[in-house]
């Protein structure tokens, strides 16, 4: 899950088990670039 920190803390209750599992970007990426997300998700491990 990619969102920003306040939008992860109002969902966060409402995981499923499946995806408590595959993590979690608390960062706002909506105004970079695609390449820059990808850049992010790669440093995160959130990109496998």
């Amino acid at each position: 899950m990619v969102a920003s920190p306040r939008a992860l803390g109002m969902i966060r209750a409402d995981y499923s088990d499946a995806m408590r599992k595959a993590g979690e970007v608390g960062k706002d990426l909506v105004k970079l670039p695609v390449y820059e997300i990808e850049k992010q998700l790669l440093l995160s491990g959130a990109a496998k």
